[in-house]
């Protein structure tokens, strides 16, 4: 629950970022500099990369030098964006995991071409600290069956464990790949089902089910450009990640089965990737990076525009996100309506909440205990900073209802159900699903059926649409 929250403080400090990242021209522009030390003189005046590339000598540097800056670079700047659940089991922590996949994975690419050493190298030491096993002895195994014991204990060992080749066999490093990948992407989809729902989930799992398939779609060019003699359909199909987003497993594996480029990229331009990826060439000078790019980033951007619409919400749904002890939907409507804003609930005591209608004194307590929290405070300093809405949108009522239990039936013409269920709650009273002697109306439409019949047979008073809206005007 307060993963979602904690969203909402990410998006604008995501957009502040996302607002000084390379332009199209940008990239042009570096594609005709002549050597790194000219890239990097380019970088460092650019306002997305001059702080983290400030010191770098612009007479006396090595590609790794740069390239150890910028991935230091993004990985600081995406934990600064999600401290608030940079935590183990959060689903913010997935940039940690694809982190320590990348450094496995570079590992075994080295083994695989008979580099043992060369790893030690290129190990990031601002990423030394932070991941499940050591870096170190990674850079020190000097086989898969080494790396296996280096990464014991944790998921990633099981992952390896499947690769690895049996004796006197070399490692197969597109199978490791494929391993890692799977695992990643299945993972991070597997944890934003648990910490995410509605939008913001759908639309998170669309951005990595189409990074997913920007991946399986750069395999089958690359292959197909370059292994078509070597790799077989047969053998790409079973490097695929097996997650879909555009296209559906069937469209992915006709792309695998062309003979050749040509095939290749006749029946990907002419299909959906096309269409949403943009078109592919085998002329290297109209690469298609840029277009899946732009794909990835409208994908992104309508992610961040649906968490940010959530902060405007009416305050009952921010004080049910809370997940305070015994307060549901129902009870965050009726404080929302009573108090009217979220510094006015954090200041009511005891006494004063018990005297809210459905509040009891177990839950009022439960409310100040939580308001009282540290941790609480913290995170409403947050979201405030977030501009996360905190006074009630919803008009001013009474509680005219109040101990009074409604129940809905038949076709309702002037109200939906939940629209009149609204108006029930708002004004203190209950909307019921059955009729019990503890029913004090049924609201009857057209051709309302046994509700209605067990109503009559129980003396329960019938309103009509009419008789409620006037009780209602009253």
């Amino acid at each position: 629950m307060l993963e979602n929250l904690s969203a909402l403080a990410i998006v604008p400090k995501a957009k502040a970022i996302a607002a000084r990242r390379l332009s199209h021209s940008d990239y042009l522009e570096l594609m005709r500099k002549r050597s790194v030390i000219e890239v990097t003189a380019a970088l460092q005046s650019h306002p997305y990369f001059k702080d983290s590339l400030k010191g770098l000598s612009q007479t006396n540097l090595h590609r790794a030098q740069i390239e150890e800056a910028l991935s230091k670079d993004v990985y600081y700047k995406y934990e600064s964006l999600m401290r608030y659940s940079f935590r183990k089991g959060k689903f913010g922590a997935y940039f940690l995991m694809r982190s320590e996949i990348n450094e496995l994975l570079a590992k075994l690419r080295l083994l695989s071409m008979g580099f043992r050493h060369h790893y030690i190298i290129q190990v990031p030491g601002f990423l030394m600290p932070k991941t499940s096993f050591s870096l170190l002895r990674l850079a020190k195994a000097e086989s898969a069956q080494d790396c296996l014991e280096v990464v014991a204990g944790t998921p990633y060992a099981k992952v390896l464990a499947g690769v690895l080749p049996a004796a006197g066999q070399k490692l197969d490093y597109l199978k490791c790949e494929h391993a890692f990948q799977s695992y990643f992407y299945t993972t991070v989809l597997a944890q934003i089902d648990r910490d995410l729902s509605g939008r913001s989930a759908a639309d998170t799992k669309r951005l990595f089910r189409m990074e997913a398939e920007i991946y399986n779609l750069d395999l089958l060019f690359r292959a197909k450009a370059f292994f078509s003699p070597q790799l077989t359909p047969e053998d790409l199909k079973k490097l695929l990640i097996p997650v879909y987003g555009v296209l559906s497993a069937k469209n992915m594996n006709a792309l695998a089965d062309t003979r050749g480029l040509d095939e290749f990229l006749k029946l990907y331009n002419a299909g959906r990737a096309g269409q949403v990826y943009g078109a592919r060439s085998a002329d290297p000078a109209d690469a298609s990076e840029v277009s899946e790019t732009r794909a990835l980033y409208r994908a992104a951007q309508k992610l961040l525009d649906s968490i940010a619409a959530s902060r405007s919400a009416d305050l009952s749904r921010l004080i049910y996100a809370l997940g305070i002890r015994q307060v549901g939907e129902k009870a965050a409507k009726v404080l929302a309506r009573t108090f009217g804003s979220m510094d006015a609930l954090m200041q009511a005591d005891e006494a004063a909440l018990t005297q809210v209608s459905d509040i009891g004194a177990i839950t009022a307590q439960s409310i100040v205990s939580w308001f009282a929290s540290p941790q609480s405070q913290h995170m409403l300093r947050r979201l405030r900073e977030a501009g996360v809405n905190f006074e009630s949108t919803a008009a001013p009522s009474d509680d005219r209802f109040a101990g009074m239990t409604f129940v809905l039936t038949g076709a309702l013409s002037l109200f939906t159900r939940d629209e009149a269920t609204e108006k029930i709650e708002a004004h203190g009273g209950k909307a019921s699903g059955s009729v019990s002697k503890k029913t004090t109306y049924v609201v009857a439409g057209e051709n309302a059926g046994s509700k209605l019949r067990k109503a009559g047979e129980l003396g329960i008073p019938v309103l009509t649409e009419q008789q409620f809206l006037d009780m209602l005007q009253e």
